[in-house]
């Protein structure tokens, strides 16, 4: 399968000129495409999450981005945490005195800094507020470990800030690419996408040929950035049959003429060199 390409679509994607690296997307996990991972996660044997990172090293380095500038920074001062999007979406979020309050409707971020914007919130009981949804920055809900290994989350704000917040119709959402991306970010170089949106979204590369799909993204905890797309290729691309493997989200962009799609900016050499795993 493919797709009309729209004009100059195959140059869309500007990398800066400087030594890139995957993980520099978000600050403290310089390690990742160096020759470490951080203590607590590769102790985990058989950890989905270290299989990840590992991954994500692998692919680093098979793309040709250069590790040099994070490995020239001391270890990470914090324990990175990367949480794919089913550890986010529809997960329970709590007031600040432990009690649940609504849940993750949908994450919405830059697609072209993989920065996260807001978090959508359904907490209508908690807000007494009917059928919306209502969008709080990142920074304001903080990550906490359960017992059982998984995470939950906690917002930082109170009702009144909350409510101050422009909640909108669950069935109406906003045009994130025009008014509402200027009001919400104050900046109108940014391209907002729904993180619910991603998973499943078709892959082509830059001819405009279909070669896999997105299975989910992993995000940093700490910036809530947006780090790496877990892929899957067609045999009829790369002959990998179901397994997967990570690509730095800096690589992805999305498609002007296939929607929901994202154009990957990487040869299929380089991308032979991956490490991919199964799910």
């Amino acid at each position: 399968m493919s797709y009309q390409q729209g004009p100059k679509e195959r140059f869309e994607l500007a990398l800066p000129k400087q030594s890139l690296v995957g993980c520099q997307l978000f600050p403290g996990i310089p390690q990742l495409c160096g020759d470490r991972v951080p203590p607590d996660l590769s102790a985990t044997k058989g950890n989905n999450q270290v299989k990840l990172l590992l991954a994500a090293t692998s692919c680093c380095l098979a793309l040709g981005l250069s590790a040099a500038p994070a490995l020239a920074k001391p270890a990470v001062s914090f324990p990175a945490k990367l949480l794919r999007s089913s550890q986010v979406l529809g997960v329970n979020v709590y007031d600040s005195n432990g009690n649940q309050i609504g849940e993750i409707n949908d994450v919405v971020f830059d697609e072209n800094s993989g920065g996260m914007t807001r978090d959508i919130l359904d907490i209508n009981n908690y807000l007494s507020l009917n059928d919306q949804l209502t969008p709080l920055e990142w920074n304001k809900i903080e990550t906490q470990k359960t017992d059982d290994g998984n995470y939950k989350f906690v917002v930082n704000a109170s009702k009144p800030e909350l409510k101050k917040e422009n909640s909108f119709k669950k069935d109406h959402w906003p045009d994130l690419n025009k008014a509402w991306t200027q009001e919400m970010t104050k900046n109108r170089n940014v391209k907002l996408v729904r993180m619910s949106k991603t998973n499943d979204a078709k892959l082509f590369d830059t001819t405009g040929h279909e070669i896999g799909g997105i299975k989910d993204v992993m995000v940093d905890s700490h910036s809530g950035k947006v780090a790496y797309a877990v892929v899957t290729f067609s045999n009829a691309f790369i002959n990998k049959g179901d397994k997967l493997t990570m690509m730095p989200w800096m690589l992805l962009r999305q498609s002007k003429s296939a929607s929901p799609g994202y154009v990957l900016h990487a040869t299929k050499d380089k991308l032979e060199g991956a490490t991919f795993f199964h799910a």
